[in-house]
């Protein structure tokens, strides 16, 4: 007979009913929902609805981390979130929840079993080498904070579901790639070309309200608020049958990485949608990878592809000062000749960001005559203070539910003025902050699987001093 404590029990009812919720907000989603039915991955299971492919990974991660075959408590949990998925009513009857502890319902369980066996073959298909998400890549994308809460909801379920192994053997290294395999789905270079479309329901003031909600970044959310506001003024005048000044809207984010340029972006293309700028509003993100090809004839080719998928809304052009690497870069110089082009046809329909270091972006757009008449609106994104480094590392954990104690407060601070005091070109801004969260948190399920304490969820959501990393 399959034991489990009160409290055991009580956090996995909890984690499988959040991760259905969860589930059923990707699916009532309609901008995810569209992506995910055009993923080569989900064109595998076109049959089965974003509620069955999430538990498909909810079965993935399970596989992952879990022994069902030798280990009874693991495999009642598996059936019970199956349950809790599909069947919720069942669980509702006190004698079927026996049933399935007692492990007398075998053809209840071999039913869940048999399911987690053709998830486990089907990743194997895609991906010999080890299991692969899919939604928290498309997430990572579309959505961020959506991305934050489904990731972490799988991870905490991972942590639960090793926390059923009584052994509990290698967990410590199990855990840290259950954290990968969630939190760094696919490959972390950028994709060639990423598009990201506009909430219709959204105002103005809502794109605003975003912009200035965003920690730091003071000098940003003043000049983009002048550029919105004499937008504003020059479109009264033309209603007005007054002169208006013709405005170049293309702009150039100057800053280190981690800074919040790709983020400000989709903000600033929401609120160009707003004001009439651009009819469409999506902002598509690339970088020379997506704009430069390695053969002859095919750049311009290239170009032409990201633009047109730009077209009505903004075009991103992340570290755009590697279009052109080398001096006799020919390929890095058609593609910036060809943009330059596409710009002047597109000129009432194309909006241009380009982002990169400050100095490395203002020789790239000073040595192109071409590009410095276009590009004449600079927005400089300083890097985060220690101060501006804690709040985000508060706001992460406000996302994935976590809490940290006082004691774990003093030393973040400590921490993050340590980076500061020593950082060189490679600071991270606020990458740093959701590197020293992922570090947090993966130090957490250490601690907490070599205590070997009954789990409780208040230790599942506390971050201790201990689990800070030092520099």
């Amino acid at each position: 007979m399959v034991t489990i404590d009160k409290e055991a029990f009580a956090l996995l009812n909890e984690y499988s009913a959040s991760l259905k919720a969860m589930a059923e907000k990707l699916e009532k989603d309609p901008g995810f929902s569209a992506i995910a039915a055009k993923s080569k991955q989900a064109s595998a299971t076109s049959a089965y609805t974003v509620l069955e492919y999430a538990f498909f990974e909810v079965i993935t991660v399970f596989n992952f981390c879990a022994d069902p075959a030798t280990n009874a408590l693991q495999k009642f949990a598996l059936v019970y979130t199956g349950l809790k998925f599909y069947s919720p009513n069942f669980l509702q009857s006190s004698s079927n929840l026996r049933t399935i502890l007692n492990e007398q319902n075998q053809e209840l369980i071999d039913h869940y079993l048999n399911y987690s066996q053709k998830v486990n073959e089907y990743q194997q298909s895609l991906s010999p080498e080890g299991p692969v998400l899919l939604y928290p890549e498309i997430l990572k994308s579309y959505n961020r904070g959506l991305f934050d809460e489904y990731a972490s909801m799988l991870y905490r379920f991972a942590s639960l579901i090793r926390s059923f192994d009584q052994n509990n053997k290698d967990a410590e290294s199990i855990l840290k790639k259950v954290w990968e395999l969630t939190h760094t789905p696919g490959n972390d270079s950028k994709i060639k070309a990423q598009k990201t479309a506009p909430d219709d329901n959204e105002t103005l003031e809502d794109a605003l309200q975003e912009l200035n909600a965003l920690i730091g970044l003071k000098k940003v959310k003043e000049q983009v608020s002048t550029l919105v506001n004499f937008i504003k003024i020059q479109k009264e005048r033309e209603k007005e049958g007054l002169h208006s000044s013709k405005l170049s809207y293309h702009c150039v984010f100057t800053g280190a990485p981690g800074t919040g340029k790709t983020t400000v972006a989709r903000i600033l293309s929401k609120i160009y949608k707003k004001l009439g700028v651009v009819s469409q509003g999506q902002l598509v993100e690339t970088d020379r990878s997506g704009m430069v090809a390695e053969y002859a004839g095919q750049t311009a080719v290239k170009v032409d592809k990201i633009v047109q998928q730009a077209l009505n809304g903004v075009l991103f052009i992340d570290e755009a000062y590697a279009l052109i690497g080398e001096i006799n870069d020919n390929y890095g110089q058609e593609s910036v000749a060809t943009l330059l082009k596409r710009m002047e046809d597109h000129r009432d329909n194309l909006v241009v960001i380009a982002a990169g270091y400050p100095n490395e972006m203002e020789t790239f757009i000073n040595d192109n005559p071409g590009l410095k008449s276009r590009f004449n609106r600079y927005i400089e994104f300083d890097d985060y203070t220690a101060k501006d480094l804690f709040e985000i590392y508060k706001l992460f954990c406000t996302k994935a539910d976590y809490i940290i104690t006082k004691k774990a407060n003093t030393k973040l601070k400590k921490t993050f003025q340590e980076h500061i005091d020593n950082k060189d070109e490679t600071f991270g801004n606020g990458r740093l902050a959701r590197n020293v969260f992922e570090k947090s948190v993966e130090r957490q399920a250490n601690r907490l699987t070599l205590n070997k304490e009954p789990l409780t969820k208040i230790l599942l959501q506390t971050l201790e001093a201990e689990d800070i990393p030092n520099l």
